[in-house]
C-alpha cells in the first residue's frame, strides 16, 4: 500500500485552514499560530495513537518520559511551523474559501470525522492501554 504524501499535507493543510478560520473570527493576528498549534495537537494525538497501539500488541509498557513528549511536540510545532510559513493562512483562504458549498460540505464532515476520531482513539487506547498496566 503506497501513502500519497500529497494527499496527506492536503488535509492537514484544510485542518490548518479551517483552524485559522475558527479563530480568525476573534484574534486575526493570532488565528496562524492557533492554527499551527491545532494541527500540531491532532498529528500528536495521531502519533500517541500508534504507540499506545504498539505497546498494546506488544504486550508491554514501554516508558515515555515528559521530555520525549515535549520534544515530539516541540518538533511537530517546528515542521508544521516550517510549512505554514510557506503555504500561509492567507493562501489557503484564497484557494478555499469560494469552493464549492457542495465539496466545502464533504471536506468538512471528514475533518469532523477525523477530529472525533482522534480524540477518541488516542484517549480510548490510552485508557484500555492504562487499564492493563
Amino acid at each position: 500500500m503506497k501513502i500519497n504524501y500529497q494527499n496527506v499535507l492536503h488535509f492537514f493543510d484544510y485542518l490548518y485552514y479551517k483552524s485559522c478560520n475558527l479563530y480568525a473570527k476573534r484574534n486575526p493576528e493570532g488565528a496562524g499560530i492557533s492554527g499551527l498549534c491545532v494541527v500540531a495537537l491532532f498529528q500528536m494525538f495521531n502519533l500517541s495513537a500508534v504507540f499506545f497501539l504498539f505497546n498494546i500488541i506488544l504486550d508491554k509498557n514501554i516508558p515515555v518520559s515528559k521530555l520525549l513528549i515535549l520534544a515530539g511536540c516541540i518538533l511537530l510545532l517546528i515542521l508544521n511551523g516550517i510549512r505554514y510559513n510557506k503555504v500561509t493562512y492567507a493562501v489557503l483562504k484564497e484557494k478555499w474559501d469560494y469552493e464549492e458549498e457542495n465539496k466545502k460540505i464533504k471536506k468538512q464532515l471528514l475533518l469532523l470525522l477525523y477530529i472525533v476520531g482522534s480524540v477518541i482513539l488516542c484517549l480510548g487506547l490510552a485508557i484500555y492501554h492504562g487499564s492493563k498496566s
